[in-house]
């Protein structure tokens, strides 16, 4: 599961059928279709810069040995629980540099090298990407309108943060179809944003966690979204501004335009209006970029055509994503986002490299590679001699107020200050009994949202 997030209201379309897994996934590409070995270009946001985001993913390491941010990981449509989707992938394959000698609990595979991207490249940000085309279809989101499950989720992704190292979540949830979804959506961010704020404060961190989210570029995708309160939670918006034409369509069109689309009803500009009308900040969004080449400058489109075959590609080049940059920068927004790094060329090829080279300065906020509560032995030293640090005992709860003897608290330890806390686990305060819904520390019981009262001992 990778994911790179640059900044912004990204752009994606109404059908964003290709943000899944592919049934070959396993399967090594052509080496005309992707390299051996390729350059990645990550780009990541400065304070007053643009932004760059693209997806990686989990199933790109069976072509090549490079990943950046994670997509997809799941969700249980009831319980709202979060898991990683490949376990070899994610957290077991053995790169250049990795032993078998190492003694404690460590990660591997794609998230160990992106953690090690982490430190070398202090401005990279790694976020997990949840969701996507196949497991929003399956209706894996179909959580959101439970509270119970919500608190769940949040709890999930505040420690999967934790133990991977990831620098936030981004959400792809394709799409909500009733107001009691989007609602349910626009809930699940809020209160994902108040974990993310108390998790930083906790640990003393400036730098926030980022919360991000793929949305649609037509009506069916974004209809029953809440923007505005959504916004107030979010850091950027990915507008899928791609896949507006298709093998659903009886005529072919262009896939990424810009402007017209007077037949697919479907234009980038259109949807970027739509979403600011409903309160985007349009300093949050980024916008996708994603024979003969042919190049309609005017729609900002380019395809190629083969007169005998009567077949029509469309797809972006170098200069139509430096076009596309153009806008970015004439309109105030956030940045640009690829789907996704697997299949971006090289050098003068490069659609990521295009961009960058046109938005310039960057964001260079630092990244967090401060994860003392993760289960990995090597996430929580910084990769610093392997395992063979041991994790510190829990330390023994002080102040609060005596645990009760009998009831249903007997058994269950006074509130400390000093403890740490994960969803589920459960103290006594003030004579109620109260169980976490997330990680915590510190937050007092009856203050806090991350408690919930469980009743009288």
């Amino acid at each position: 599961m990778a994911l790179v997030v640059l900044t912004g209201l990204v752009v994606i379309s109404d059908a964003t059928q290709i943000m899944r897994r592919p049934p070959q996934y396993k399967n090594r590409p052509n080496t005309f279709a992707m390299e051996r070995q390729p350059k990645v270009h990550t780009l990541s946001r400065r304070a007053t810069g643009k932004a760059n985001f693209a997806y990686f993913t989990n199933w790109g390491i069976y072509g090549a040995n490079f990943h950046i941010l994670y997509s997809f990981a799941d969700t249980d449509a009831s319980t709202g629980a979060i898991k990683l989707t490949d376990p070899y992938s994610d957290e077991q394959k053995r790169f250049p540099g990795d032993t078998w000698t190492e003694t404690g609990n460590n990660l591997y595979g794609c998230l160990k090298q992106l953690y090690l991207l982490k430190m070398k490249k202090r401005d990279l940000k790694v976020l997990l990407s949840i969701g996507g085309w196949t497991y929003s279809q399956a209706g894996h989101f179909n959580f959101v309108t439970n509270p119970t499950a919500r608190a769940k989720f949040i709890s999930d992704a505040v420690q999967l943060i934790e133990d991977y190292g990831f620098d936030g979540i981004d959400i792809d949830y394709e799409y909500p179809s009733t107001p009691e979804q989007g609602q349910g959506l626009a809930d699940l961010v809020t209160s994902l944003r108040t974990a993310l704020t108390q998790l930083a404060s906790r640990k003393g961190e400036s730098n926030p966690y980022l919360i991000t989210a793929a949305v649609g570029a037509g009506p069916a995708g974004y209809s029953n979204l809440k923007v505005a309160q959504m916004d107030r939670a979010m850091d950027y918006w990915n507008l899928m501004a791609y896949d507006y034409a298709g093998s659903w369509l009886t005529w072919a069109d262009n896939q990424a335009n810009f402007y017209g689309g007077a037949r697919t009803g479907y234009s980038t500009d259109a949807a970027l209006k739509w979403y600011i009308s409903q309160g985007a900040t349009k300093s949050k969004i980024n916008v996708v970029a994603g024979g003969q080449v042919y190049e309609n400058k005017t729609d900002m489109t380019s395809y190629s055509y083969d007169p005998v075959k009567r077949e029509l590609v469309s797809y972006d080049t170098p200069n139509i994503v430096r076009m596309k940059a153009i806008y970015v920068e004439k309109n105030g927004l956030g940045g640009t986002m690829f789907w996704e790094l697997s299949t971006d060329k090289v050098g003068s090829e490069s659609l990521v490299a295009a961009a960058a080279s046109r938005l310039g300065a960057l964001d260079s906020t630092p990244n967090h590679i401060k994860f003392p509560n993760s289960k990995w032995d090597n996430i929580r030293n910084n990769m610093s001699g392997g395992g063979s640090t041991t994790t510190a005992p829990a330390p023994t709860p002080t102040g609060g107020t005596p645990a009760p003897t009998g009831g249903p608290c007997a058994g269950v330890s006074a509130w400390s200050a000093t403890t740490i806390y994960t969803g589920g686990n459960r103290a006594t305060y003030s004579g109620r009994l109260w169980t976490a819904r997330w990680w915590t520390q510190g937050e007092t019981p009856g203050t806090a949202e991350v408690w919930t009262n469980s009743g009288a001992c």
